[in-house]
């Protein structure tokens, strides 16, 4: 049975982590910090659109 308690014990790296444990879903983490949004899309954000500035 899956547990969802985790979550409110724990950050929510950790939750999720423990939750795809669970699941026995394979997940390959290169890093755990955040990332900016820009960097990941950079190819296809543009400033000149305003919904794009927002983020």
């Amino acid at each position: 049975m899956i547990s969802l308690q985790q979550f409110a014990s724990q950050d929510f790296l950790g939750a999720i982590k423990g939750l795809f444990e669970q699941l026995k879903v394979p997940v390959n983490y290169s890093i755990d910090k955040p990332i900016r949004m820009s960097d990941v899309l950079h190819a296809t954000m543009k400033k000149t659109v305003a919904l794009h500035e927002l983020l």
